[in-house]
């Protein structure tokens, strides 16, 4: 599940459900205790009771705690689908595979801020390195063996055709990035 969106869902249900079965079982896991402190008739089934109530709370409470580390996952991560994330790269790559912050959210659908995020996601997963250029802008490299290209892609990037998208990777390697061998 590759979608935050999705996983953002699946957290919360995770979440009331686990909520749910921990406070449905507490209160029979307390009356278990008080049966068995107070040596009611029926130990053996208090602490039947007890031990089963106890194993439900303590699902509940694991499934709320899931829910909450995929809560944290989605949030953490850049916030595209692998679909998005494809075309994301295909159009850095189609601008050289050199990009900076305002560059990418201005040729993507991405905002500045999930076009920074997305980059430094890259450069934090060995994807990509940055450096700061002599008028201080921050350009990340993003690594990358062919940048091909597949034709749900070119719907989605918004490209007219594959042969303008070569043409422009074939300028981009006529450039020559020292960051790069061709």
């Amino acid at each position: 599940m590759d979608n935050p969106g999705q996983q953002k869902s699946v957290s919360v249900v995770q979440r009331v459900i686990g909520a749910v079965m921990v406070l449905f079982s507490a209160p029979c896991v307390v009356a278990a205790i008080h049966d068995i402190v107070t040596v009611a008739k029926n130990f053996n089934g208090a602490l039947m009771m007890g031990v089963f109530f106890s194993i439900i709370m303590m699902m509940g409470i694991g499934l709320f705690a899931a829910g909450v580390k995929k809560k944290k996952k989605a949030e953490q991560s850049h916030g595209l689908n692998e679909r998005a994330e494809r075309a994301v790269l295909q159009k850095i790559y189609t601008l050289g595979g050199e990009v900076t912050v305002p560059q990418l959210a201005a040729h993507s659908h991405l905002s500045t801020k999930g076009a920074q995020k997305f980059l430094q996601a890259l450069e934090k997963d060995g994807l990509a390195s940055s450096y700061v250029s002599s008028e201080g802008a921050i350009i990340y490299n993003v690594h990358h063996s062919d940048g091909s290209i597949d034709a749900d892609d070119e719907v989605f990037l918004g490209l007219d055709d594959v042969e303008q998208q070569s043409q422009s990777q074939e300028a981009a390697a006529t450039v020559g990035h020292p960051h790069h061998e061709g």
